[in-house]
This record gives C-alpha cells, sequence and structure tokens, in this order.
C-alpha cells in the first residue's frame, strides 16, 4: 500500500469517527470542498500521524475545518492590484494615494468570494495551527485561556472576509511581541497592544470598501473601522491573546452605518476599551457613541449637544458556526440571522426586554429600528406562538417597531414605542391632541458642529473701497457661536466695493457661504484678494461647498459696485441638515392606528420620479372618502433638479398609474408637470388615463403614443414619429440631462459607446423624418421630438468625450487631446441647439424655455451662474511621452512617438488624417536611404502572473506578486503599401529594451500569386492596413522602450499596440 493509499485510509477513519446519522459539520465541509478536499485531509492526516500524544493540534485542525463553511475572501483583479501598491510601498500611507489608486482600479471590479474550502491550502492551516498554538503555549497568561476560548479566539485565521496571507502570525509576531514581554495578565497584554496599533493605524473613511490581508494593512497609516479592527485583532491572535470583533451592525437613531471595536474574550467577561481610554473593562461604555464637546457651550445657543448614539443590539463575528434558526421564506430573515454572528449586548449592559401581543397570523416577528433615510429595517426576530413573541437583551433610548409579513408584505403587529429606562412606551398616533412645531433640522445635531463653530468668534468683515485693503472700516463681528444662517447687521453708511472676511488667528473653521444684502437684495459678489484658494465657492449659493483653509484665513470680495450693506449673512460649515426656506419637504408619521374622517380623501405621494410608494390594502380602500395620487413628471429636488427635459419613458406613467388604480386609488389624481412646455406628452397621456383608465392595456399602450403623433405631425408620419418618440422617452428616461456625468455609463464594457451610438442612430432617424413632414409640422416636431434627441445626443457625445479624455490621460496617451477638442465642441453645440429652440424655431416664439442649466451641477439644485463645460485634461508634449496600459494593453498612434531619429536624407513626416484612427508616420521622401533612422515609443505595462497567479516562490493562495517574465505580443499597424521595389517585400525592425531587433518583412505575401490573392492580398487590401504581430519577452524591470527601425522606404506606420493578456485575442486598430 503506498502513502496515498494510507493517507486516505486515515482521513476515511476520521469520518467514520464522526459520522452519526445526519451529516456532520466536518463531513459537509469536507464535501463542499470539492477538489480542494484532499488539502484539507492532509492537514487531519498530518495531526493524526505525529508522533507525540498532543491531541490538542488535531482537534483544533477538526474545529477549523468544520467551521470554515461560509467563509472566504472578496477577491477580484482590482483588489488584487489594489493589495499589490500597498504592499510595495516604502512608507506608510495616507488615505489620498489610497483612495486614488482604489478609484482607479474600482472601475474594473468585478469581486467573488473565493471560498475558503475551495482555496485555502493545506500548507497555510498547518503554519496558522502551529504559531497559535506556540503564542499560547508561550504566552505567561496561558492559564487564562481555556482551550475552548483558544479555538474561539485565538486560532481562527480570518475575522471577516479579509484577503489572507502566508506568514501573517509570524509577521505580527516579530512586529510587536517586545511590547507585551513584561506583561503578566492577558488584560494587561490586550491594554498594551491596543493603544499601540491604535495609535499607529489611525481611523479614516476610505473609498476602498474591502479588506486586505494584515500583512499588506501594515503599510497602510490610516483605515476604516473594520479594517483597523481586523489588524488589530490579527496582533491580538499573533501574540496568544484572545480578540474579537464585536459591532454595532447599524446605530438606531444615527446614519446608516454601524460601528466595530475589538475585544478581549476570557472567561471573566468581555474587556472592551472605550474611545482613548487606555483601560480595558468589563462591562464598558459602548464604543464612539458620544461626541467630545471640546469647547463650552454657550448658555443661549439654540439647539441641544447632547446627542448619544443608540443602539439596539450588538454582535461578535465569530468564526465558530452558531446554531440558528430555520431562516424565514422572507429577506428580512436572511438579515438577521446569519451562522457566524452571536448576541453579546447583554455583555455590554443592554438588558431591556419586551413581549408584544398580536392577532395577526404571522410566524415570525422582527424587531425593527428606523435606518436613516430609508424605512424599518430588522434587529432580530422571534418566532409567534399563540400570539406573543419576545424579544431580549435590548438597548435603551430607542424607538422600535414590530413587524410581520402576510403574504410577503409587511405589516405593524404593534404600535411603535420608544423603551426609555427600561420601560415600554407606546407611541399612538392621536388627531385630536395636535399641536404647531417649527422645525430647524431634520437630523440630530451631533458635537462635531459646535466643535467647528466655536472657535469662530473674535472673527470680522472688513470693508474698503482700496482692493488692497489699505484704509478698512470693520463692518461687523462674530461675537458668538454661530449656527446655520447667521445674519450680522452692519451699522456703517459707508459705500464700499471690497469687502472680506477675516478669521480668527487660530480658526480654521471653513466658511461655507457669505451673502451681502442692500434693502433687501442680494449683491452680486466676486472673490478677491484672499490668504487661501477656491474663494468662489463661498459666494455659489450652496452651503456644502467650501473653500480651502488655515489658521487666520481671509476671504476677499468685490462687489459689482460699491454700495452700503444693510447686512451680512454667512454659513458656516455644515451637514446640510437644517431646514431652509423655500425648500420643499415631505413629513412622514407612523401610520399604525391613525383615525381619519370619513369625508377626507387620503392622498398618497410618488418618490416624485413617477414611483408609487404604497397602496392601501384591502381594509384601507374601504374609506369612504376614497383615495389619491399626487404624481410627478417633473422634480425640483435631490439628487438633482429635472426641468430640462421629459425624461419619462412612455411605459412607465401607465404602469404605475395602472398599479395605483387597481389598487383602490381612484377619487383623485393630481399630476405635477413643473415646466409645462417640455411635457406636452405626459400631460396628455396623464390626462386620458384619468378619464379613463382602462383604455389602454400592455397590448395596446404604444396605440396612445401613435394616436397622439397623428395628431401633432398627420396620419402618414404617425406611426414613424410614435416610433421615436418611444425611444426617445425610453433613452431620456435612463438618465437625466442633469445628472448625466462621464462615470454614468462604462467605457471598459463599451457601455458608453453603445449608448452614443443609440442617440446617434435615433438622432438620424429623426432628422430623417423631420425632412420629410411638410413645413406646417417642422415647428412642432423639433420641440416635441428632434429638439430632446439632438440635445440629449449631444450630451452624451460630450460625457463621452470627457470620458475618453480623461481615461487617456492617466495613460499619459496624447489621444487624451483629441477628445478634449471634441467635448468642448460639444460643449459648444449645446448651447447652440438651445438658442435654436429660444430664438429661431416658430420666430422666436418660445424664448426663455429652454434657459434651464444642466451642465456643471456639484449639488442637488441649479443655483450656479452658468453651464460650464465638463473638467478636461491635456497632455502637453507628444515628445518624451511614455503611455500606460490599460486592462493589460497598451495602445500608441503613431505619431505619440517618445523620440525619433532621422536618416542622413529623410526625415520622419506625419501625415495628417492617413489611416484608421488618427495620423501616420513615415520617413520622406521616399526616392532616399532611410539608413539610420529609428523612430521610438515609450509604454508602462505590469508584468502579469503566471497562469495559477502565481510566482514559483509564491505561496499566497490569493496571488500577490510576481516578479517572473512574461511574452507580450507586439501588433505593429501599418498601410497596406504593396513591395513596390519588388525586392520579395518591404522590411523594418522592432526592439525592446535595447535588445537586438526582430526584423519584419510586413508585405512579403502580399501579391496576386495563385496561393495568395485569396487568402491573403484581397482581404489585407480591402482594411488597406496590415497587422503584423511580433512576440517579444517584456521582463518585469522592463522601462517599455520599443523602437521601429525602418529598411527601406515608403513604409507607413499607423499604430502599435502592445498586448500583455496573454494569448491570441484581438486589438483595436481604430
Amino acid at each position: 500500500m503506498n502513502k496515498w493509499n494510507l493517507f486516505s485510509l486515515s482521513a476515511l477513519l476520521v469520518l467514520v469517527l464522526y459520522s452519526c446519522g445526519r451529516q456532520t459539520n466536518l463531513e459537509l465541509a469536507l464535501e463542499e470542498a470539492g477538489e480542494n478536499r484532499l488539502e484539507l485531509l492532509k492537514v487531519i492526516d498530518h495531526y493524526q500521524n505525529v508522533d507525540n500524544s498532543d491531541s490538542l493540534k488535531l482537534k483544533a485542525a477538526l474545529f477549523l475545518i468544520e467551521n470554515m463553511r461560509g467563509h472566504g475572501t472578496v477577491w477580484s483583479e482590482a483588489i488584487d492590484t489594489f493589495r499589490n501598491r500597498v504592499a510595495e510601498a516604502d512608507s506608510l500611507l495616507t488615505m489620498e494615494p489610497l483612495n486614488t489608486w482604489w478609484d482607479e482600479l474600482a472601475k474594473n471590479h468585478h469581486p467573488i468570494l473565493k471560498r475558503d474550502l475551495n482555496y485555502v491550502k493545506a500548507d497555510f492551516l498547518i503554519q496558522n495551527i502551529d504559531g497559535a498554538f506556540q503564542a499560547w503555549q508561550e504566552a505567561p497568561w496561558q492559564k487564562e485561556i481555556d482551550f475552548g476560548l483558544f479555538c474561539r479566539y485565538v486560532l481562527p485565521y480570518r475575522f471577516e472576509s479579509e484577503l489572507l496571507a502566508y506568514g501573517w502570525r509570524d509577521s505580527l509576531y516579530q512586529e510587536y511581541h517586545t511590547l507585551v514581554k513584561d506583561a503578566r495578565t492577558v488584560k494587561e497584554a490586550f491594554e498594551i497592544v491596543h493603544d499601540t496599533v491604535w495609535k499607529r493605524l489611525l481611523s479614516s473613511s476610505s473609498h476602498f470598501p474591502h479588506i486586505l490581508d494584515v500583512v499588506a494593512m501594515q503599510h497602510q497609516r490610516k483605515a476604516m473601522c473594520v479594517q483597523r479592527c481586523v489588524m488589530l485583532g490579527a496582533v491580538m491572535r499573533a501574540l496568544g491573546i484572545p480578540a474579537a470583533i464585536d459591532n454595532v451592525g447599524r446605530w438606531a437613531n444615527y446614519s446608516r452605518n454601524g460601528h466595530a471595536w475589538a475585544a478581549l474574550i476570557t472567561d471573566k467577561g468581555t474587556y472592551s476599551v472605550y474611545e482613548d481610554e487606555r483601560v480595558a473593562k468589563i462591562n464598558n461604555r459602548i464604543d464612539a457613541t458620544e461626541f467630545e464637546l471640546k469647547y463650552p457651550i454657550p448658555e443661549d445657543f439654540p439647539m441641544r449637544t447632547d446627542f448619544k448614539k443608540r443602539c439596539a443590539k450588538i454582535w461578535r463575528s465569530t468564526f465558530e458556526r452558531q446554531p440558528t434558526e430555520d431562516v424565514a421564506e422572507d429577506e428580512w430573515g436572511k438579515n438577521v440571522s446569519s451562522p457566524f454572528r452571536m448576541d453579546v449586548s447583554a455583555a455590554y449592559g443592554l438588558n431591556n426586554s419586551v413581549e408584544i401581543q398580536t392577532d395577526r397570523a404571522v410566524k415570525r416577528a422582527y424587531l425593527c429600528t428606523f435606518a436613516t433615510g430609508t424605512d424599518w429595517s430588522p434587529v432580530a426576530a422571534s418566532e409567534v406562538k399563540n400570539g406573543m413573541c419576545r424579544f431580549e437583551a435590548l438597548g435603551d433610548s430607542v424607538v422600535y417597531a414590530v413587524i410581520g409579513f402576510e403574504k410577503e408584505k409587511p405589516i405593524a403587529l404593534d404600535n411603535a414605542f420608544l423603551m426609555l429606562n427600561g420601560k415600554k412606551h407606546t407611541l399612538s398616533p392621536d388627531k385630536s391632541m395636535t399641536g404647531r412645531v417649527v422645525l430647524t433640522r431634520k437630523y440630530p445635531l451631533t458635537g462635531k458642529w459646535p466643535n467647528e463653530w466655536a472657535p469662530m468668534p473674535g472673527a470680522r468683515f472688513e470693508g474698503s473701497n482700496d482692493k488692497n485693503f489699505t484704509h478698512t472700516e470693520v463692518l461687523a463681528r462674530v461675537e458668538q457661536m454661530p449656527v446655520f444662517r447667521n445674519v450680522l447687521k452692519v451699522e456703517s453708511k459707508q459705500m464700499y466695493r471690497y469687502i472680506r472676511y477675516c478669521s480668527n488667528d487660530t480658526c480654521d473653521t471653513p466658511m461655507a457661504e457669505v451673502e451681502f444684502w442692500n434693502k433687501g437684495s442680494k449683491m452680486k459678489a466676486v472673490p478677491g484678494q484672499s490668504t487661501v484658494k477656491k474663494v468662489e465657492l463661498s459666494v455659489d449659493g450652496n452651503t456644502l461647498t467650501r473653500p480651502d483653509i488655515a489658521p487666520g484665513y481671509i476671504l476677499g470680495y468685490e462687489l459689482e459696485k460699491p454700495a452700503v450693506l444693510d447686512s451680512i449673512v454667512f454659513y458656516p460649515w455644515n451637514d446640510d441638515n437644517f431646514v431652509l426656506p423655500t425648500h420643499e419637504y415631505e413629513l412622514f408619521y407612523y401610520d399604525r392606528g391613525m383615525k381619519v374622517p370619513d369625508d377626507v380623501t387620503l392622498l398618497l405621494c410618488d418618490d416624485n420620479w413617477g414611483n408609487v410608494r404604497r397602496v392601501p390594502n384591502a381594509q384601507e380602500r374601504k374609506h369612504k372618502g376614497g383615495w389619491g395620487l399626487y404624481y410627478h413628471v417633473d422634480y425640483v429636488g435631490a439628487p438633482r433638479n429635472s426641468k430640462m427635459l421629459n425624461v419619462t419613458p412612455v411605459q412607465n406613467p401607465w404602469e404605475q398609474l395602472t398599479l395605483a388604480y387597481e389598487n383602490g386609488i381612484d377619487r383623485l389624481w393630481i399630476l405635477n408637470v413643473g415646466d409645462l412646455k417640455p411635457m406636452e406628452y405626459p400631460i396628455s397621456q396623464f390626462m386620458d388615463m384619468a378619464w379613463n383608465p382602462h383604455k389602454y392595456s400592455v397590448n395596446n399602450i404604444t396605440r396612445h403614443t401613435r394616436d397622439w403623433c397623428a395628431q401633432q405631425f398627420g396620419e402618414p408620419q404617425a406611426d414613424e414619429a410614435a416610433r421615436i418618440l418611444n425611444l426617445a422617452c425610453k433613452y431620456n428616461g435612463r438618465c437625466t440631462p442633469e445628472m448625466l456625468n462621464r462615470n454614468t455609463y462604462s467605457l471598459e464594457n463599451g457601455e458608453w459607446q453603445e449608448v452614443v451610438n443609440q442617440y446617434l442612430q435615433l438622432e438620424a432617424d429623426a432628422l430623417r423624418q423631420y425632412n420629410s413632414l411638410p413645413a406646417a409640422y417642422h415647428d412642432a416636431y423639433r420641440q416635441i421630438i428632434l429638439f430632446p434627441i439632438e440635445l440629449m445626443s449631444n450630451l452624451h457625445q460630450m460625457y463621452f468625450a470627457q470620458a475618453m479624455n480623461h481615461a487617456l490621460f492617466k495613460q499619459n496617451n496624447p489621444k487624451a487631446n483629441i477628445w478634449a477638442d471634441e467635448c468642448e465642441r460639444f460643449f459648444k453645440r449645446d448651447s447652440l441647439i438651445c438658442h435654436d429652440y429660444n430664438h429661431k424655431m416658430s420666430g422666436g416664439k418660445w424664448n426663455g424655455m429652454m434657459t434651464q442649466k444642466h451642465i456643471g451641477y456639484t449639488s442637488w439644485n441649479d443655483d450656479f451662474e452658468k453651464d460650464t463645460c465638463p473638467e478636461l485634461f491635456r497632455v502637453t508634449s507628444k515628445n518624451g511621452v511614455i503611455i500606460s496600459e490599460n486592462n493589460g494593453v497598451v495602445e500608441i498612434e503613431a505619431p505619440y512617438y517618445s523620440s525619433k531619429t532621422d536618416a542622413a536624407e529623410t526625415k520622419w513626416t506625419e501625415i495628417p488624417f492617413m489611416g484608421k484612427s488618427v495620423s501616420a508616420m513615415t520617413l520622406m521622401p521616399y526616392t532616399k536611404s532611410v539608413k539610420g533612422a529609428s523612430i521610438t515609443y515609450k509604454f508602462k505595462m505590469q508584468v502579469s502572473k503566471t497562469p495559477d497567479g502565481k510566482t514559483s516562490d509564491d505561496k499566497a493562495f490569493n496571488g500577490y506578486v510576481s516578479n517572473g517574465k512574461q511574452k507580450v505580443r507586439i501588433h505593429v499597424i501599418t498601410k497596406s503599401t504593396l513591395d513596390y521595389l519588388n525586392k520579395g517585400g518591404l522590411t523594418y525592425g522592432v526592439s525592446l529594451d535595447g535588445t537586438s531587433p526582430v526584423e519584419v518583412n510586413f508585405n512579403k505575401d502580399l501579391n496576386e500569386k495563385p496561393e495568395n490573392i485569396y487568402n491573403i492580398y484581397y482581404p489585407t487590401i480591402a482594411t488597406r492596413i496590415v497587422d503584423q504581430v511580433i512576440e517579444l519577452e517584456l521582463p518585469a524591470t522592463a522601462d517599455g522602450i520599443h523602437t521601429l527601425t525602418p529598411n527601406d522606404p515608403a513604409i507607413v506606420f499607423e499604430k502599435i499596440v502592445i498586448d500583455g493578456r496573454g494569448g491570441k485575442k484581438s486589438v483595436k486598430v481604430i
């Protein structure tokens, strides 16, 4: 019997020992491992055959394997590349480069879950087990940690879905073990490590949403909350300290986020460290719940500043699978039932409980808190037995609702209630108890903002008629801590043209907006002499934007003419959660139990984008006053105003109004149309449906568009006009002109080009129909159909050009400049299209209708001076340019060389517009020698990984680094010049990084010989190019120097493409 047969037998014995009726977790794990099953069996075999009596390691191995099910790493090529950059950094990285790298890579981010059972190898597990045991057994506090605690909180190799790396335990042990060499207790060691790591890896928001391995993370200076916890927890475990990550899944009264922290787990209880304290405590305050006030708050400050974050539950992320109830059939059940989450609320003093009685026939009840900006969201579940359900270990000072499901629809099982000081306080709407409330905010004021505003008193506004402020007068002072909108009265009667804001010497609180008022009118101001940049952002009408800052900064302004000021209004930096005059808000209330008089029609509102929020249920439809709907086809509000065009797809109102009507919303329909002129069709459609909701069905909805077009443009043109109008509404409904930007669609998968092509085709169709119409219909057709298509087609081309410009600029490709020119051309055309509508169409009858700003939004509204051309970049010089790869491919247009060497009698010459792309390069005159001539291109390309994603000395199963070599395919694209010298073909040489040139004869078979004429000659001549492929080796240290050396005249080079993707893939020649 050979070694493998013995191995299989020993593994089989393990399975027999652990089998008992239903499959065990170990058996399930080995089954799910698939082809990786042998790796796991190797681990079991390794510890079964160790020649000693230590059975704990075998038990530990079995613990890991049977709990691996469901664990895995979130991985993608983009994450892999990001990880490599971080790991290779030679200094600690701040968030700026990390965010920049990820923003670039995220465009090609297609994450998958690499399940541990299918990818983790035996040597990784053995290394992890041995390292964990060594740290545990050598720790002075070993006796404080029994084997159960060790398995759960020291042994596991992961906390979340982070990347994994070989040698992480040893790496962290070597880095940190000297810190705890004198610690005698595990609590003392935990406090030392917590304090050190927390100071080394600071907290910051991050664009990177995943978690790197801890080896790479050592190169970061800042990280997000959970990323820091993974790092801290890994250091703990590497030193034999039992650690877990505890978390608030989502705050019950704040944001949509939660918070996580590292905890020490002992047989005495759970220890944690609050904020910047250094002492670990049992039953400690929950981390990050309070906002520290750094300054005293004035007694007359108009707002509360004692806000605290509250939590309903506290959870622990576990490696060990937790017993879970059967997952409910609805999504909520899945959200609150995870095998890797343990409720540890009681360990932090959350000890409230509540019982709910219901007469609803539901099997399961969900305890919910309100998720900011969304709706009720579940935090716990309970089985309903005999009409009763119970929830335990709940947080205090939280509003809860208990919700169940009937026929897959959520229903309230009781009124919402406030849990306060351990008691349930029911919240019942009572229409007889009304009062007047003035709301100044839509969200609690946190301590962050008083901390920002408190240093501002002492600042002043000065006036002068000299832009250098040689002579000044103090017009107003900031004498008390500001809030949001602050009005300073100006007593001076002197006229001034120049105004400046001077912050006090130590204050760097940003000024979001400044207004200068005279006799009830806001005066226009432009930036003047200032000590910081971006002053224009303080007079842009947007209270979220702000200038740069520095202690003691000065903001200067210039008025159109000297004026006497009545007042100065200023807005400090804020969170945009104050209620603003003239803005429209919707105030929702919890409607369970509300009693509405019978003669009142209940009006439901859509979501402002044409989607019905809710419909009355069967019981509610019995309300005698009936139900109505308030519906939008135009909207002023977040995320952007949408007033420019009709962006409502034809079928959307029909589908949603049918939904409303069939559910009893039939008493009253109101349409918010905003600007009337662009909305002729949706107004007609809405009114026709309101008149007879049954007239149109899914079988004839397009008939409405056709009949309407027949009325407008005549019967013969109706079918084509209806087709074009349907498509225009469909396309424009994808994204409003105000929200459109360069990132709306993807360049990488061809989505941007496809959308642009669709608009170009539709625009051509509309122009054809316009030209075929009788002149009497021209104006109406332009207004209703052609103008919206032209405008949106042009906008899509403009933003597509901007996207191409940015992408090529990042590659340092001079072709970016062509796209910059194109973008500017489209921006100009936009104004011409609108000018034609306003001043030429119908003899200028509709002047002013299409003056809506739609290019340059930075916030939800259109409070900016004028449309602004999108941001563009230009590669300043083609000489010396180095072009970077894009997804493993480098494309270089022939004129974008790095350097060139002319021959004695011929010179490199660019032939404009020649070829399939930009232009071409050749040596002229053709009758002279080209000897000694060459042209050089430079590019950047990372050496790819080996086929299995690893190098020969790289064991990391996530495939991190490669220092090997690879072959690249170099496509040299030339004009299909024939062998006019009749010498057996024209040749040129290709070399890479100074290597000996490879001679290429690109047209030796380009002739009319019988064997070539149909297979080579005709196909090549028809395309007008020769795409010659040369395979060369690209070393890892390459600077990408690529040199072309012609041996014959009249060779016309059009493009060079370097393909490092592997395999014979096609490349772009245009």
